[in-house]
């Protein structure tokens, strides 16, 4: 997934994706380069794709959070 508006700009610490949804980012797939695991201190970019792992539910909070409008 894209990351959600207000998650661009922050980084993987910051958001504390693991701790608040339950959920690992995995890679970032940026510039055509896949990162495998994520710099977790490289700021998000409106163009990058998340690979995300997590239960179904987590990915429920996930895909809410998609799509809101910021």
């Amino acid at each position: 997934m894209n990351p959600p508006a207000a998650w661009v700009g922050k980084t993987i610490r910051s958001l504390e994706v693991r701790t608040r949804y339950g959920a690992n980012i995995i890679a970032i797939r940026s510039n055509e380069k896949l990162r495998i695991p994520p710099e977790i201190d490289t700021p998000l970019t409106a163009d990058c794709v998340l690979v995300i792992l997590g239960n179904y539910k987590a990915m429920e909070k996930l895909e809410k959070l998609e799509n809101v409008e910021p």
